[in-house]
């Protein structure tokens, strides 16, 4: 010892031991086994204090992650789990960790836990912040578990009508799911129940939506159907007779989107499929989009209805527009082929067995020399209404008398022919 320092020398200490008991509360707050901190061999004790930084870190981050969810939520079926009433006081506590796990970072070195500031009691309050934290990381995990089913039924939840039970089943079930997640206690026995119950909802809606897309697809038997009636007689006839000029085509050309476009088949789809996503993979069939229609099979019959009704129709408007003495002046022009088939039509009062494009060609030629004057129905019910809603039978037929009269202005009456589009 230099000279200097003998005469500075004021009198011997004793090392300062190491804070055994705090050391052990805190190695046990990180998991590490604490023989390595009471252990009398140096090595154990380097390397319990490089464990106790790298777990100290470790845990620092997973806390600022915490903290992160705290202040964003942890969202499932559309629903924070996490208690808002609770959270503030858990964010604190998480604070209160973070701030003394960066404090812990600078005891790196064996000599340097002497420095120890906490007391036992101090670091014993840190095991709540802990149990916090690992609360919310299970309720993460249980939310990521139960993902694939819950964003299954909130898809499935937006295909179901308003009326339908398995509907407000969910909404029910729902309500009380971010509550009963929230606040178990065992998650693994939360995660079981909760599993069983939205899979059995699942199971529902498939059912459900199995039997609507049965009800409005056609099956191969339907099909068959769909295809006999438009490659019918009947079909292609009113097809050909679309073609005429004085025809009203509207009725025949919606008839036939609907086969076409509305009446659709799918027989492809299983329920094993539907277990993968809520809607049929090959015709995406919205049971929305059909609330309150009838049965696929209803719109056939309705279709095959509605072709035979415009189909006598029609004829009978044919034939009354051919039986006018102005058009039987003309028929007398047309070529002698061309007369017979018009005359025998109006003889039988039957149309073709088979229409075709000569018989279609001969009424287009008789029919030419009529004027066509189409009105839409609300034009004329402005007519009738012109001048107040309320009126004596007098007052109307002479508002409809000048109606006619206005859509007559330059036209020969004898050869209008007056279509009233629906």
């Amino acid at each position: 010892m230099k000279l200097d320092e003998i005469k500075n020398f004021k009198y011997f200490q004793k090392p300062r031991e190491l804070p055994i008991a705090e050391l052990k509360v805190l190695f046990k707050l990180l998991g590490i086994a604490e023989g390595l901190i009471t252990s009398e061999n140096d090595e154990n004790q380097k390397t319990g204090v490089k464990q106790m930084i790298e777990k100290s870190d470790l845990l620092l981050n997973e806390t600022v992650m915490t903290l992160q969810k705290i202040d964003s939520g942890i969202y499932c079926w559309g629903m924070n789990l996490l208690d808002t009433t609770k959270t503030g006081t858990s964010r604190k506590k998480l604070q209160e960790l973070q701030e003394f796990l960066q404090t812990i970072q600078k005891y790196n070195k064996v000599s340097l836990l002497n420095n120890l500031t906490y007391s036992v009691k101090d670091i014993q309050k840190f095991f709540e912040s802990v149990d916090i934290q690992r609360n919310l990381e299970q309720i993460e995990r249980v939310s990521s578990d139960m993902l694939p089913l819950t964003a299954y039924l909130s898809t499935a939840l937006e295909k179901l009508t308003d009326d339908s039970q398995l509907k407000q089943k969910i909404i029910t079930l729902r309500s009380t799911f971010a509550q009963d997640v929230s606040q178990q206690i065992d998650p693994d026995s939360m995660k079981e129940k909760w599993i069983s119950l939205l899979k059995e909802l699942k199971n529902e809606y498939i059912e459900e939506y199995f039997n609507c897309h049965k009800k409005h697809r056609l099956n191969p038997t339907q099909d068959e159907r769909k295809k006999k009636i438009m490659e019918s007689e009947l079909f292609k006839s009113l097809s050909e007779l679309s073609k005429v000029d004085m025809i009203d085509k509207t009725a025949f050309f919606n008839i036939r989107e609907s086969l076409i476009e509305d009446i659709k088949t799918c027989f492809t789809a299983t329920k094993k499929e539907l277990e993968h996503e809520p809607l049929c993979p090959y015709c995406r069939l919205n049971p929305v989009d059909f609330h309150g229609m009838i049965e696929v099979s209803q719109k056939l019959d309705e279709c095959e209805n509605r072709l035979e009704d415009l189909y006598e129709n029609w004829r009978e408007a044919l034939f009354n527009n051919l039986s006018d003495p102005f058009v039987g002046q003309s028929i007398e022009l047309m070529e002698i082929n061309d007369q017979k088939i018009i005359k025998s039509f109006i003889d039988s009062r039957k149309l073709p067995d088979r229409i075709d494009s000569v018989f279609v060609k001969a009424l287009n030629e008789v029919l030419k020399g009529l004027e066509k004057v189409e009105v839409d129905v609300k034009d004329i019910k402005e007519a009738l209404v012109k001048g107040g809603a309320v009126c004596n039978p007098g007052e109307i037929k002479e508002r409809f008398e000048a109606f006619v009269d206005d859509l007559m202005k330059g036209k020969s009456k004898d050869k209008v022919r007056i279509l009233i589009k629906s």
